[in-house]
């Protein structure tokens, strides 16, 4: 069972749901950490 919180954020219609047991979650790194340093002359 899940709580659906939200519908269509970046794709029109797809749920933005979380697992109602805990134990379902996945718990994930984030994709695009941020950059840390510029290059010069940028």
């Amino acid at each position: 069972s899940y709580l659906v919180m939200g519908l269509g954020d970046v794709y029109l219609g797809a749920p933005v749901a979380t697992p109602l047991d805990p134990r379902h979650r996945l718990v994930t790194t984030k994709y695009n950490p941020a950059r840390t340093w510029t290059a010069e002359n940028s």
